[in-house]
């Protein structure tokens, strides 16, 4: 049982009714997601600069971590786009590096990464990975999203039962940011300049 994390939300008097947990967006401005309606949701107590969610029933939940970016605060939602795409970026050490990074889940860097692929089910390339937690006996389900000047990092696990994988895939691929329609909105004007600068140009008409 998820103990801990909903005496947490509970004592900070930030528990959501399911009404509101449909759809989510960070007091920080941050991140926007999805949960499904009947789980609670709210915010944690943060660092400057990082937005700490959980949303989730007794059975299971999700960990939303966000950070600010200084590295990528300049960059272009295109190059963004790319970075998503390139799976080079985001190799064992990466993963590891994100998952000991939430000591709740891996206490004391215990994070066993289990595999890593890329979800191409949405605009943005969503990376994924899966953890084991020794020390908690866990498996979690994780995603990473990105935009400039920020980290995204979901975190799904359960505690009783089978992890209902269609509520987590939905939750991690719902991760987005609340200004996300301007910056697909860049990404795709680069993406079709691109393309059409590659186009092979008309041969010149022959002199007459």
């Amino acid at each position: 049982m998820r103990v801990f994390a909903l005496a947490a939300i509970i004592g900070l008097g930030l528990c959501a009714s399911a009404a509101d947990a449909r759809v989510y967006t960070d007091p920080a401005g941050r991140i926007v997601f999805d949960t499904p309606a009947n789980w609670p949701v709210g915010p944690l107590r943060a660092p400057e600069g990082m937005s700490y969610i959980i949303a989730g029933n007794d059975d299971n939940e999700c960990h939303f971590i966000v950070r600010t970016s200084t590295t990528t605060a300049g960059a272009t939602p295109h190059s963004i786009w790319r970075t998503l795409g390139d799976d080079t970026r985001f190799n064992d050490a990466f993963w590891l590096a994100q998952g000991n990074s939430v000591p709740r889940l891996f206490p004391d860097s215990s994070a066993v990464l289990i595999s890593h692929t890329r979800d191409d089910s949405g605009f943005w390339p969503l990376q994924r990975a899966e953890f084991d937690s020794p020390s908690k006996g866990r498996h979690v389900f994780a995603g990473f999203q990105m935009r400039p000047g920020v980290e995204m990092l979901g975190l799904c696990l359960s505690y009783e039962g089978t992890p209902p994988m269609a509520a987590f895939d939905a939750a991690l691929r719902s991760m987005a940011h609340p200004d996300d329609a301007s910056f697909r909105a860049s990404a795709e004007q680069q993406i079709a300049a691109r393309a059409a600068a590659q186009q092979p140009q008309p041969a010149p008409a022959p002199n007459r």
